[in-house]
């Protein structure tokens, strides 16, 4: 997919984080000392491609153009910023058996130091006040997100020494602005390809309606399912909207919010390519007339299950049933007496089917 890719793309990349610069193993040409090689996200090397190391900005790179392009370039955050240099000690022997003291200058771009035990101890202690101070899971530092943020905050001090984080780090609507706004561009990057594959090929779309326990809000998730020439499998998000509470869940209302939904990625006028894989339910069978329709094997079984396990009729004993009341029983005994805390799994007292 990445040969498929046009400059643009591979420079949003770089820039949100997804693809990563590394420097070129063979250096025959000074450019080399401002360009950087690209990986993508699994670490393979973009080939054709190079970008230069201060301003991201993407040129062709290949036997054909070679570097004569890349010489071109006038880089206006190199020109503003002077190299900063990682400079440290080092201590040798020289020949007169005398300890001489050699100071050493390094490029901060080219290194990746590893942490040593100290950074590593005021690392911890650091996040371990910070998922105390704001009340956040103890995983959230293992999040790759994360990770990617804490590596763009070292680097920046690397780079530009010391900085003020309280005038740095954005405030939280100006987070979620630019979430909003990255989000749209890269839906618009997306919709091109998932439209070239839907239109050729075909794919499936899996969707279904909820409503949430806290505020009772009814929301529409849809996901499309898709192969490239390679044959390999994508799955897209392609929403999780919010059902207008003052309409109700017709066969029509759902098929215009599913419409406006595809319309999004530029696949509404390729439906008779798409299969919808859904429940059984009436409205979502209305929604979906004249389409090809799968039922979802999942609910089925969850349907097969519940009518098996209740009693045909009201008051009959039924002994399925008894043992499972008996089951929710004995759970929720455990869980008042605490004695749930004493075994190696935990006890469920919902059943997904009852």
């Amino acid at each position: 997919m990445a040969e498929e890719m046009s400059k643009e793309d591979i420079e949003s990349k770089i820039i949100d984080g997804t693809y990563d610069l590394v420097p070129e193993e063979k250096r025959h040409s000074k450019v080399w000392d401002t360009f950087s090689r690209i990986v993508d996200e699994n670490q393979k090397l973009i080939t054709d491609f190079a970008a230069c190391s201060k301003c991201k900005k993407v040129y062709v790179c290949n036997h054909g153009s070679g570097t004569s392009n890349l010489l071109k370039h006038s880089c206006e955050k190199a020109a503003k910023r002077p190299t900063r240099y990682l400079s440290f000690l080092k201590f040798q022997i020289c020949t007169c058996h005398c300890t001489c003291i050699v100071f050493r200058t390094r490029r901060v771009e080219k290194i990746l130091i590893p942490p040593t035990e100290q950074i590593k101890t005021a690392i911890i202690e650091a996040a371990v006040i910070f998922v105390a101070c704001d009340i956040r899971p103890y995983n959230i530092v293992t999040g790759k997100g994360f990770v990617k943020f804490a590596q763009k905050l070292i680097n920046i001090g690397a780079e530009f020494g010391k900085v003020d984080a309280t005038a740095a780090v954005p405030h939280a609507t100006t987070v979620a602005r630019n979430a909003e706004d990255k989000a749209e561009k890269l839906r618009v990057s997306v919709a091109t390809k998932v439209r070239n594959a839907v239109s050729v090929v075909g794919g499936s779309v899996t969707f279904g309606l909820w409503t949430d326990d806290y505020k009772k809000i009814s929301y529409l998730g849809m996901t499309l399912h898709y192969t490239d020439d390679n044959f390999r499998l994508y799955e897209r998000i392609l929403c999780v909207a919010e059902f207008d509470g003052e309409l109700k869940k017709t066969g029509d209302n759902i098929r215009k919010l599913v419409l406006d939904c595809l319309k999004r990625f530029q696949i509404h006028d390729c439906i008779d390519k798409l299969v919808f894989v859904t429940d059984r339910g009436s409205n979502v069978l209305a929604a979906l007339r004249n389409t090809n329709h799968l039922f979802c094997s999942a609910h089925i079984l969850n349907n097969v299950l519940e009518h098996s396990t209740k009693p045909k009729n009201k008051g009959e004993d039924d002994t399925v049933t008894s043992l499972i009341d008996a089951c929710r029983t004995l759970v929720t005994y455990f869980k008042r007496s605490s004695l749930q805390s004493r075994l190696k799994k935990t006890l469920k007292s919902k059943f997904a089917f009852y």
